[in-house]
This record gives C-alpha cells, sequence and structure tokens, in this order.
C-alpha cells in the first residue's frame, strides 16, 4: 500500500470517532493571534421473538471490535484522536477558522459534534458526559507523544488549541518551529550541545510503501504540509516523535547532504523533525537516503551514495 492510501486510510479511520455534522455552521470567532500560557459497547445481536440463533450464526463468535473502532477505545483515546483530526485535517470540514498558528478556541472545538458525542463517564448509563475543558487538559498533558498545544493568550481569556505538527490544512503556516541549520544539528542529539554524537534522522515505512517510494524517486509529503522524521529509533532517549514504533522499515536520511543542497528542515516542539521538500509534491530525493534497513534485524536492504557530511 502506498503511503498516501495509508493516509487516507488514517484519515478515514480519525474521522470514525464520532458522527460528524454539517459544516454549513458558521465558522467560531477566532481571537488575535499570539500567546503566552502553554500546557505543553458493543452491538446487540439476534433476532426477534425468542432470541434464539437464526440459522446462519450457527458457530458464529462475537468478533472484538477493531482497534480503531471507538468501542474498544478509553474515552480518552477517542478525545484525542477527535482532537488530532479537528487540529490537524478538519477544521474547516467542522466549520472552524483555523488561525495561521495552528491554533482554534477550544470551546468551539468541544462543541462539535465528533467531540461533543464522546461519552466520557460510560459508567453513567443514563447520562449524556461530554468532554469538557477540563477533560481536555488532562489529554494535552498525558499525550505520550506531545501532539498538542494549549494556550492563554492572558490570564482568564479562552483557551486556544492546536496540534503542533501532522497538518493537511494549508492554511497552518507558523507553528513555531525551530529551523535546522548547519550550525544547530546538536539539537538532533539526544543531549543538545554534544558536536560529538551521531546524528539520524529517520523515517518510518512499510515493505509496500518502500517500493512506492523507490518507484517514485524519494519521500513525499503527500496530502501533508511536511514529511515527517524522527531523529532517532522511537524509544531512544529524546525521541518521542517522528515516526511509528511498529514501522518495519527505517529510511536513514543524510541531513547534512540535504541541508546543503538547500532542503529545509525543522523541529517540532515534541521533537518531530519535519521538511516540506522541494516542489510541487514536496519530494526528498533518494540521493538522501543513507542506507534503508529492516527494523528488527538490522539487515540492510538498500545502500544509498550519500551527499556525505563533510
Amino acid at each position: 500500500m502506498s503511503e498516501e492510501k495509508e493516509l487516507a486510510k488514517g484519515l478515514e479511520e480519525q474521522c470514525s470517532v464520532a458522527p460528524q455534522q454539517s459544516s454549513s455552521e458558521s465558522s467560531a470567532a477566532v481571537p488575535a493571534e499570539g500567546s503566552s500560557q502553554k500546557q505543553n459497547g458493543r452491538r446487540k445481536e439476534g433476532g426477534g421473538g425468542g432470541g434464539g440463533k437464526g440459522a446462519g450464526d450457527e458457530g458464529k463468535k462475537d468478533k472484538k471490535p477493531h482497534a480503531r473502532d471507538p468501542r474498544s477505545q478509553s474515552p480518552e483515546v477517542q478525545l484525542s484522536r477527535a482532537l488530532a483530526y479537528i487540529c490537524r485535517h478538519g477544521a474547516e470540514k467542522e466549520g472552524l477558522t483555523v488561525r495561521p498558528d495552528g491554533y482554534l478556541p477550544l470551546e468551539a472545538v468541544l462543541a462539535r459534534p465528533r467531540v461533543r458525542n464522546i461519552k466520557m463517564r460510560p459508567e453513567e448509563k443514563n447520562k449524556k458526559s461530554p468532554p469538557g475543558q477540563e477533560d481536555v487538559l488532562a489529554v494535552v498533558e498525558s499525550n505520550d507523544k506531545k501532539r498538542f498545544e494549549v494556550t492563554q493568550e492572558q490570564e482568564g481569556a479562552t483557551w486556544l488549541i492546536r496540534a503542533v505538527q501532522g497538518h493537511s490544512i494549508k492554511e497552518v503556516t507558523t507553528l513555531d518551529h525551530v529551523d535546522l541549520t548547519l550550525d544547530n544539528l546538536d539539537l538532533l542529539t539526544a543531549t543538545p550541545g554534544d558536536k560529538g554524537a551521531a546524528i539520524e534522522v529517520l523515517h518510518g515505512t512499510t515493505r509496500d510503501a518502500w517500493a512506492q517510494i523507490q518507484s517514485s524517486g524519494g519521500l513525499k509529503k503527500m496530502k501533508r504540509n511536511h514529511i515527517h522524521l524522527a531523529k532517532g529509533r522511537p524509544g531512544s532517549d529524546g525521541v518521542i516523535s517522528g515516526m511509528r514504533a511498529s514501522s518495519p522499515i527505517i529510511i536513514h536520511i543524510d541531513v547534512v547532504g540535504a541541508l546543503k543542497a538547500g532542503y529545509a528542515f525543522s523541529i517540532a516542539s515534541n521533537g518531530a523533525v519535519l521538511s516540506p521538500g522541494k516542489g510541487p509534491d514536496g519530494l526528498l530525493p533518494l540521493d538522501f537516503f543513507s542506507k534503508v534497513e529492516e527494523t528488527k534485524t538490522g539487515n540492510v536492504i538498500w545502500q544509498g551514495q550519500g551527499q556525505g557530511q563533510g
């Protein structure tokens, strides 16, 4: 499966968290830019009558919901996924206006059916318990990949929320990312300031997607605003975001050679490394792949020429 198809599938799965309301509602008013305070049931089966099994039900077993099915997710996971979809991809479809810095009014986000229909306290059988401000703040604080930021522009003002990276919304252009240069590459190491540490910039992918990447000439940003990279393997010191730990294939990127060739890179507040690539497709060419390896075995399946780190 191509990375583009994977992304499309992922967006569809995120959309399944709760029913979507038409975007014909008026857009919420958004405060001026700037920031000061930041924080970083199973379906009932069976027929009518005596409730016995039908002829076609013999031998059937109840299937557990898929991991991405809301029925198998905690309310906190449902809320996190809904926030990620709205903040990264679906604000306009939800009738919301997103600022260039990615912030949305939290009150308006909480009012969307995709969020409002999540039941935060399912033990209260006959009561609605939609997420509130405190639920969102708790999800932002506990998110393992630090995907979100919230802020108030002044004390007592309305809360705003944004995703720190991963956007496909083209209007989001100023996310306070740190631009990488040849002079600050130590930011990619586990201990910033350690000039002698090895620098790794990685992209995780699948075998099918790797074949597509080869045939297309390199990595592309696809429907997102950036190509997503990591400054090390998931679980390494200082690495919490940038690639999935389940990726069976790892592409090593010669970031020094790419920077020298004029390719832009930046680091989000959660440590994810991002590049818009170049050209209309946002391409980061194979020329800057130093090697490609299998995650589990470390076997190198493709060796690049590289541009050197001189």
